[in-house]
């Protein structure tokens, strides 16, 4: 996909590159700025409120920061889509001129129209309102697992093997809705086509009072469209509940570790170090899925 925005932006991939370091770094200083609930809540439990203080308020400063740098993301998302709307077209027309003439058949015009008009559009809000909660929900756990591993290291091997796991299924749910979406986004443009040949042919059909039947292609085109929007919306929906699910399944496997060494604790010689570790790194554990789910609401 970033390949794609490279091409379209031509010599405006300025933009793109700049859109990426932004987001790179308000999702490593939101990670950070996670990370800080660690020492406030072991000088909470150690009953040290002059030190949690201090660290409460580093928190609520990267919480302004944070809050600063999305607005600074989305704002670069936004220059990146303008600059794919006002150069892609032009560097897309520029290689159509180099199509052989046979290139351009029937479906490939139509084709064509659909990728110049709603595709161009749809692919111009990515970076604003897509790229920005995947980035983040990637880069901020990555943060979190490395203050994870050290506070608890069971906890945070647990949360290190779930992370390929994850992409493994999100990988195939993709995968899953990838057919759809293609034979979706060719049957809009085959209706899309058919209703632009009805238009023009109006004053044929009218000369020949023909308006019924040459309505049947375009009824069959919109059928086929419908059929396939149906069946992308199953399988969207069917790859966000699995996505879902896995994340869930990893939270719970987290659950369970830590549930079992605080009973192996409960039977044994306490030791009150260890037991907020513990619970401080649950705490952790939690903020790690959250960014997660919404890379599973948005990867299909």
């Amino acid at each position: 996909m970033l390949g794609i925005f490279v091409r379209l932006l031509g010599a405006d991939a300025v933009f793109l590159r700049r859109y990426l370091r932004l987001a790179l770094v308000y999702g490593v200083l939101c990670g950070l700025t996670i990370v800080t609930l660690v020492p406030i809540l072991r000088h909470l439990l150690g009953n040290q409120l002059g030190a949690a203080g201090q660290w409460l308020a580093l928190l609520a400063l990267g919480v302004v920061v944070c809050w600063y740098l999305r607005r600074r993301v989305e704002k670069a998302g936004i220059a990146v889509g303008i600059a794919v709307l006002r150069g892609g077209r032009q560097r897309l027309g520029e290689h159509v001129g180099t199509l052989p003439v046979g290139w351009f058949s029937a479906a490939n015009t139509a084709r064509l129209s659909h990728v110049t008009t709603q595709g161009m559009m749809e692919i111009a809000q990515l970076p604003a309102h897509v790229f920005t909660p995947l980035f983040t929900g990637v880069v901020t756990p990555l943060v979190i697992l490395v203050a994870l591993l050290l506070v608890d290291l069971r906890l945070g091997l647990v949360a290190l093997v779930s992370l390929p796991l994850l992409a493994l299924v999100m990988l195939a749910t993709m995968h899953l809705g990838q057919r759809a979406d293609q034979r979706y986004q060719r049957d809009t443009a085959q209706t899309s086509q058919r209703m632009v040949e009805f238009a023009q042919a109006q004053s044929v059909l009218r000369a020949f009072n023909g308006e019924q039947g040459g309505t049947r292609f375009l009824e069959q085109a919109v059928a086929q469209q419908q059929q396939a929007a149906r069946k992308l919306i199953q399988l969207s929906a069917l790859s966000s509940v699995l996505n879902v699910w896995a994340v869930q399944a990893s939270f719970a496997a987290l659950l369970v570790t830590a549930t079992l060494w605080l009973g192996e604790q409960a039977g044994a010689a306490f030791d009150s170090a260890a037991v907020i570790a513990t619970l401080v790194a649950l705490v952790l554990a939690t903020r790690f899925i959250d960014p997660l789910l919404d890379v599973a609401g948005y990867s299909e």
